[in-house]
């Protein structure tokens, strides 16, 4: 009586233990598979590349590029590349519209924000979410994405989500921007810049 027990717990186990496998193998490769990554919104509709930008020591530089008509729904993304000179500054993607601006910003020192810009006064910064250090953020090479949803908004850094927020107004431009707080100048690349956007 004992031995039969002992030989159907055994085999319970042994069941328990493959079909433990075989669900951690499953999602293994449900992960490998990028099904459960996220898609921007869209198809892609163009590349710029929006060059070599040097940061001054202090102040702001941006440029606005030639893009697309933008949609109510659309993804930018934003590949970032920090080379040379000072590190104490902040680099990213810009967006306008008719009275604001906003800034994802991020630091070769581990920080990152989101800021809005009142226009015409572009000093004086509105944080949605202040300067912070945030673990995704690498020293060199970083990809800024956002997807625009009517005025939801979802930003990730390097594939990680940061920000899901309501942002008013409509975007109307898209740009880079780099800040520069040290002593020195800076400068960061932004080879590529993408849009995709809904038909």
């Amino acid at each position: 009586m004992e031995w039969g027990r002992l030989g159907d717990m055994s085999g319970f186990m042994r069941l328990t233990a493959v079909l433990l496998l075989l669900t951690i193998l499953l999602l293994v490769g449900f992960t490998a598979s990028g099904w459960g990554d996220p898609h921007p919104l869209g198809e892609l509709v163009q590349t710029v590349q929006p060059g070599v930008m040097v940061i001054p020591a202090t102040g702001e530089q941006l440029t606005w590029l030639e893009t697309e008509l933008l949609r109510k729904r659309f993804s930018v993304r934003l590949t970032a590349v920090y080379q040379s000179g000072e590190r104490d500054i902040g680099y990213g993607l810009l967006l306008g519209g008719p009275h604001t601006t906003t800034a994802v910003k991020l630091s070769p020192l581990g920080y990152l924000t989101i800021e809005q810009l009142p226009l015409p006064t572009p000093h004086s910064p509105l944080p949605t979410l202040p300067w912070q250090t945030w673990p995704h953020v690498r020293p060199d090479q970083n990809e800024i994405w956002l997807d625009v949803d009517g005025s939801q908004w979802t930003v990730r850094v390097n594939r990680e989500l940061l920000w899901v927020g309501e942002v008013a107004g409509r975007v109307e431009r898209v740009g880079v921007v780099g800040e520069g707080f040290g002593k020195e100048t800076a400068v960061v690349a932004f080879p590529t810049l993408e849009l995709f956007a809904e038909n």
